[in-house]
């Protein structure tokens, strides 16, 4: 498929909408997105920095965290991972944490 510009002006135009909606809300955040913006942060650069200029809030959950950094081989890895999280994810929202020793769903025979 051949780039044209009426076809970059319809991208751009559909963007702009797209952020226009999104503007001054909270987006979740999963780990395949955080692992994608990781390996191709020359691609996501322009999403996540227009989506943060649009007081868009970029939220996850501590699980997102914990899936995020498993595996990594070295500390400098590790710290890097951390690094990149912190920059991205603007805070976590303990609401869909959900510990052993808190049941927030009854049994089934209590309903």
């Amino acid at each position: 498929m051949k780039t044209t510009p009426v076809l970059l002006s319809l991208i751009k135009t559909e963007f702009k909408q797209l952020l226009s909606a999104l503007q001054q809300k909270h987006i979740l955040i999963d780990t395949n997105f955080l692992i994608d913006a990781n390996r191709n942060k020359n691609i996501f650069s322009d999403l996540i920095e227009s989506l943060k200029k649009n007081s868009c809030t970029l939220v996850t959950i501590n699980g997102v965290y914990h899936e995020f950094i498993k595996g990594r081989k070295s500390i400098e890895d590790y710290k890097s991972m951390f690094n990149y999280y912190q920059e991205i994810i603007d805070y976590f929202d303990p609401f869909f944490y959900l510990n052993s020793t808190t049941n927030f769903f009854p049994k089934a025979e209590a309903i």
